[in-house]
């Protein structure tokens, strides 16, 4: 079985680049002889950041906007766990969102 995976994250290069080599690394991005596969979409992230938050961008009690990247990979599902843990590690976000779809096998 795999999942397809998709990670939010700031739109710089430097990060974005961690973070594919990282999932890949743990097994994510493996498609046939080709590694590293990824999708990167752009667009812009927002949110109000709570009492108590350490933001990597914005201020506390504050609405937030701020170009960022969804990206997409896909995963086998018994990597998921150590791929996850390997994207929170290098991720600069304090909350990381990290969405894990299964996939139909046809």
């Amino acid at each position: 079985m795999y999942y397809k995976i998709f990670v939010y994250a700031p739109d710089i290069e430097k990060t974005i680049t961690q973070i594919i080599s990282a999932a890949a690394e743990a097994g994510a991005g493996q498609i046939g002889n080709y590694s590293h596969c990824a999708f990167v979409h752009k667009g812009w992230g927002q949110w109000k950041t709570g009492e108590g938050a350490t933001p990597y961008h914005g201020t506390v009690g504050e609405v937030s906007r701020m170009d960022e990247v969804k990206i997409e990979m896909r995963c086998p599902a018994e990597c998921a766990s150590v791929v996850k843990q390997a994207i929170i590690d290098v991720h600069p976000f304090e909350e990381v969102t990290i969405e894990f779809i299964g996939l139909a096998e046809v």
